[in-house]
């Protein structure tokens, strides 16, 4: 029994729901879908919520002129991100500003998921 509940009537004590103190027997009466129904259910429910990819490539904007190590490693992470997500990944560099002008870029573009930034922390 746990702590704070009035068992000979199932009220809310200290903001404890009710069917919180139920027994598994009266959870299923109250409850009667079964597990293996619920999850038939969400199963049959995901499709449903999945949206198509877009068939433009994903652009990785990265911050800082070509030929250095972030642009180094965010081809490197392209490399590993397209076969993963399924789609094209491009690399694209805008370097100026000390990473300013690429972050713009990409607050500014197209709110749809196909820009992303690839940002660094140098404060380590």
């Amino acid at each position: 029994m746990a702590i704070g509940t009035n068992r000979r009537r199932a009220v809310p004590v200290r903001g404890i729901p009710a069917y919180a103190v139920l027994s598994s027997r009266e959870f299923r009466m109250m409850f009667p879908l079964s597990r293996r129904a619920a999850l038939a259910g969400l199963g049959a429910a995901l499709p449903l919520t999945a949206r198509a990819q877009p068939a433009r490539p994903v652009t990785l904007v990265v911050p800082y002129a070509a030929g250095g190590g972030t642009d180094i490693i965010g081809r490197e992470f392209a490399l590993g991100f397209g076969p993963a997500l399924g789609q094209t990944v491009v690399v694209d560099n805008r370097g100026g500003a000390a990473g300013h002008v690429g972050s713009v870029s990409v607050a500014r573009s197209r709110p749809d998921g196909t820009t992303l930034l690839f940002a660094v922390s140098t404060n380590a």
